[in-house]
């Protein structure tokens, strides 16, 4: 994985990370690898689908390498701009976790700047729950997830609250808010 060590998407991330995920607790879960320094932040130059899983792969090998890191985020910072070329990535990552005989051990969750839901509004403020500065592909653990999903009441309300919460703001609110991300520094 070539990443840039000059780039802004991790910086950027991280901000999204704290002041949008962790701050509107939009994901419970993320708090505790948060605050213990297990995330894998990793900027990606990869502009092809080939380059792309190359670098999940990686990041994969990464997580099987070291048990103490929780979850990994695999950040394009110039590629996968257009949502849907995005969505065939993730559709092909998903595949590669089978490829690689991993499925069961990790998932995916998907963000991006353009994150829309099927079936919503397009200007809906919704989507802001999986808006991101940069598209991302987020390596999750299934032992660690499955564990934090049996410890918190009715985990399938979470994206029914998220959605209750982010609808109380217009889109322009959470668009600054992304927008705001993206002046975070080192």
């Amino acid at each position: 994985m070539q990443e840039n060590k000059n780039s802004k998407a991790i910086p950027a991330t991280q901000a999204w990370l704290k002041s949008v995920v962790l701050d509107l607790q939009l994901c419970p879960f993320a708090y505790a690898p948060h605050h213990q320094n297990r995330i894998a932040y990793h900027s990606s130059k990869a502009q092809t689908a080939e380059a792309a899983l190359l670098d999940l792969e990686q990041a994969l090998q990464e997580l099987q390498a070291h048990p103490e890191i929780s979850t990994s985020l695999l950040i394009f910072e110039s590629g996968f701009a257009q949502f849907f070329d995005y969505l065939d990535l993730l559709d092909l990552a998903d595949l590669l976790i089978d490829q690689v005989d991993l499925r069961g051990h990790y998932q995916l969750a998907s963000f991006h700047p353009k994150y829309l839901f099927a079936g919503e509004d397009e200007q809906a403020s919704s989507h802001y729950s999986n808006r991101s500065p940069f598209p991302m592909l987020h390596l999750i653990r299934e032992a660690e997830m499955e564990l934090a999903l049996a410890h918190y009441p009715q985990p399938e309300n979470i994206p029914i609250r998220n959605q209750s919460l982010l609808n109380e703001q217009p889109p322009s609110y959470w668009a600054k808010k992304l927008q705001d991300c993206y002046l975070a520094e080192d």
